[in-house]
């Protein structure tokens, strides 16, 4: 084996032991001697954007630098799903360049993962396809909705076809994430009818639930049973006949949810899910006015203050605002 070949395997190896400093200081060593040599440039942009572990040097813009010197070079490699790992790299590495204009990364992102996903189609991997797959969908369910309204649609079609792979026997957890994220997009649906989009949705929070249960998941547990409470709300907008009743189901998974957020461990996802139980209290007016009232204020107060303490402060403005709001109401109560 060549110089370049020597340090290219232990660069590689001491990144996958999260030796990431050591690793990358050989990989650019590989670099500077094979500027052209599309398997280091390709294991330098891996490491960057962070796919061997959360590390110190993480760079997710110098990350794309050496993936596209990878991706130019590759057509010449004799690894045909070389292109397909550098692609499937490169979109992550969008996904995480904040630094970049929000629509530009996602839109190369989702321009990486579609063509990864091909090529891995072509060459006959179904998981690496679904997961692309799966990639592409979360980075359309992050575009904005007044320029992208097709954005649901199209990320819903990319889990449901990623779900013939992610199955709940053979792959479980990826299952449940496809299914997790699947019931947020059908949950955002604008287009049909809006109360049978929500209604699937709360049938793929279930069947993610049935895996992601509170024992072997707590924290995703608390997630599912957060999602499902804003389900229920949505559906209270929806059919207002029947709002006190779905006002009471999302309050129900509003608090299995607090039983795992901590306010001092978890404070914004306790803030959030308070902030979330505000507006379900709000949805149950018609059964004790002043109760519901009263409660909806300690949900946006208690909010408000743990937002603030993480930082968050447009959402604190937000449950302050709420608060504000109903304070001629309940004076008058």
């Amino acid at each position: 084996m060549n110089r370049v070949g020597t340090l290219l395997e232990m660069g590689a190896e001491l990144c996958e032991k999260q030796n990431h400093a050591e690793g990358i200081a050989l990989l650019e060593e590989a670099a500077r001697l094979d500027p052209r040599n599309a398997l280091v440039q390709y294991e330098l942009g891996f490491c960057y954007a962070g796919g061997c572990g959360p590390h110190a040097r993480l760079n997710p813009q110098l990350a794309i630098e050496h993936l596209r010197v990878a991706l130019r070079e590759s057509e010449t490699c004799s690894s045909p799903l070389l292109r397909a790992r550098i692609l499937s790299a490169m979109g992550n590495a969008y996904m995480a360049a904040t630094g970049l204009p929000p629509t530009t990364r996602l839109l190369s992102a989702i321009d990486c993962c579609h063509e990864s996903a091909a090529l891995y189609h072509r060459h006959g991997k179904p998981e690496d396809r679904a997961r692309e797959q799966f990639n592409e969908a979360n980075a359309w369910c992050e575009l904005p909705e007044d320029a992208f309204a097709e954005k649901w649609e199209r990320a819903i079609v990319l889990y449901r076809e990623a779900l013939a792979v992610r199955t709940r026997h053979d792959h479980p957890e990826r299952y449940a994430a496809t299914m997790h994220n699947l019931g947020t997009a059908y949950r955002e649906l604008k287009s049909g009818n809006r109360a049978r989009n929500v209604a699937r949705a709360i049938g793929c929070y279930r069947a993610a639930l049935r895996v992601r249960t509170a024992a072997a998941a707590p924290l995703k547990n608390a997630g599912l049973h957060n999602n499902l409470g804003n389900a229920y709300v949505t559906l209270a907008q929806i059919d207002r006949e029947h709002a006190a009743k779905h006002a009471r189901r999302a309050l129900r998974h509003f608090d299995l949810a607090l039983h795992f957020y901590s306010r001092t461990e978890h404070p914004c996802d306790y803030a959030l899910t308070q902030f979330n139980r505000g507006h379900a209290w709000l949805l149950a007016l018609s059964e004790n006015a002043e109760a519901a009232l009263r409660q909806a204020a300690v949900c946006f107060r208690q909010a408000q203050e743990c937002f603030a303490l993480c930082g968050r402060t447009a959402y604190s403005e937000a449950a302050r605002q709420r608060l504000e709001q109903l304070q001629p109401i309940l004076s008058a109560h």
